[in-house]
C-alpha cells in the first residue's frame, strides 16, 4: 500500500508541476521547518485541520500566521468550529505522521481552505506528510491541484 508521501509524488509528476522535494531535520513545528528549508515564515504553509459542524476540514495557511476561529466559522457558515484534536487527525488521517499533513484534499478525501493574502506565482513550502519532507512549489499550482478554497481565515501571530 502506498504511502500518502507516495501518492503525492505521484500526484506532482502525473500532473507534469514543477517541484523540488526537500529533505531536511526531523522537525515538528512549522517555523523549524522554514528555518530549515530557507523558506520565509509567510511562504511556508502550514495545514491546520479544523472541525467545523463534527467534520474535519483543512486549512492552509503561512507559518506566520493563526487561523482565525471565529471568521472561519463566519465564512464557512458554520454553527461550531474548533482545532482538531491530535487523535482525531491521527485517526482520520494514518497514512502520514500528525502535524506533516500535506495539505491536498483529494489526496484525502477532505476540503481544503486558505488564507486570501498569498498570490499564485509566490512560490511556497509545505510538510509532504513526513517530518523530514517538504515540497516547494508554486501556490497556484498548489491551489488548484489542492481544490483550495481562498477565505479570510487567518490573523497575524501576536507579538
Amino acid at each position: 500500500m502506498k504511502t500518502l508521501f507516495d501518492r503525492l509524488m505521484d500526484l506532482l509528476r502525473e500532473e507534469a508541476v514543477a517541484f523540488e522535494l526537500i529533505r531536511h531535520r526531523t522537525d515538528y513545528t512549522a517555523q523549524e521547518t522554514a528555518q530549515d528549508t530557507h523558506t520565509p515564515g509567510r511562504q511556508f504553509l502550514k495545514t491546520v485541520v479544523l472541525e467545523v459542524d463534527g467534520k474535519l476540514v483543512l486549512v492552509l495557511i503561512p507559518a506566520s500566521r493563526l487561523v482565525d476561529l471565529a471568521a472561519a466559522r463566519e465564512a464557512l457558515g458554520a454553527s461550531e468550529v474548533r482545532l482538531a484534536s491530535e487523535a482525531q487527525i491521527g485517526e482520520r488521517f494514518p497514512e502520514c505522521e500528525v502535524g506533516a499533513l500535506p495539505p491536498f484534499g483529494p489526496l484525502v478525501d477532505a476540503p481544503v481552505y486558505s488564507t486570501m493574502d498569498l498570490q499564485d506565482d509566490e512560490l511556497v513550502t509545505f510538510n509532504a506528510g513526513t517530518h523530514r519532507d517538504a515540497i516547494r512549489m508554486s501556490y497556484g499550482d498548489l491551489r488548484r491541484l489542492a481544490r483550495a478554497v481562498p477565505l479570510p481565515i487567518a490573523q497575524n501571530v501576536a507579538r
